[in-house]
């Protein structure tokens, strides 16, 4: 028995180690991550929404199909046309986020060439993420359409996001580039989803900062709720970097988190 005892405290104390040592272990909820994406991919629905609007130029309606019950409405003044989406008091949305208040766009009557800018400001807007917390956000948004006779590309810039709730805020800023994708690049065969890429910042309230960068674009098909694919890398001061992983194109909820050697699988909000 005493000979023993050395190896099976040096068994507890690996496993002490082992356990000890894992990040995402200790991280509860790998909330920086799921925050980040739940901050980029609002962003991204939102400019999916004002870019449909703007391609079909078609309110006649005044329906939006991506959120039902919401309304659309346009407005013009001596220089600019106003577009807002009024989602009243909740609509039910495509990616399963129930969405309420308004989204207001403005755009010059004139533009350059083949470029519309949007500003975007909102009205007592608000979603509901998927585990039912309620988050108001505020922020100062601009979108730059950019087409061309078989596509769309859309640059975007997020100067300020805040994102509140019940247990506390964060603040998120980023530079998007949103491009669709072809199959086989066959504009006829149409446009089967979204390929995004870029950079953004999440600051909580105790300033602790965190840097996300694709590293491979996220794509988004029509049809499903998260993104697919692609590899984002996430870096703090404050925590070991991280690199986030959406998968190989399965149309699923979830993403692999990977810090050292450690990795772990989490559901998307």
């Amino acid at each position: 028995m005493i000979k023993t005892l050395p190896f099976l405290l040096l068994g507890v104390l690996l496993c002490c180690l082992i356990s000890c040592g894992d990040p995402i272990a200790k991280e509860k909820n790998l909330d920086t991550v799921r925050f980040h994406y739940l901050a980029e991919t609002e962003f991204f629905q939102i400019q999916q929404m004002f870019a449909n609007i703007y391609q079909s130029q078609d309110t006649s309606e005044n329906i939006n199909p991506f959120c039902v019950g919401s309304q659309i409405f346009q407005y013009e003044s001596s220089d600019s046309l106003f577009t807002e989406i009024d989602f009243g008091s909740g609509c039910n949305c495509q990616d399963g986020r129930l969405r309420q208040g308004k989204l207001i766009s403005s755009t010059p009557l004139e533009t350059d060439p083949g470029e519309t800018i949007l500003h975007l400001s909102v009205d007592h807007y608000a979603f509901t993420y998927l585990d039912g917390n309620l988050y108001q956000v505020d922020f100062i948004y601009q979108l730059s359409l950019m087409d061309s006779p078989d596509k769309l590309s859309i640059s975007s810039k997020v100067s300020k996001a805040v994102f509140s709730n019940l247990n506390g805020t964060f603040f998120w800023k980023g530079n998007l580039l949103t491009k669709p994708f072809q199959l086989n690049d066959d504009p006829e065969l149409g446009y089967p989803g979204w390929k995004v890429s870029g950079t953004a910042s999440l600051k909580d309230e105790a300033g602790h900062e965190s840097h996300a960068n694709t590293i491979t674009p996220l794509t988004y098909k029509n049809g499903c709720s998260h993104a697919v694919s692609g590899i984002v890398s996430m870096s703090s001061p404050h925590e070991q970097g991280r690199i986030i992983d959406f998968g190989q194109g399965e149309c699923d909820h979830t993403a692999t988190v990977q810090v050292g050697v450690f990795s772990a699988s989490i559901n998307l909000p």
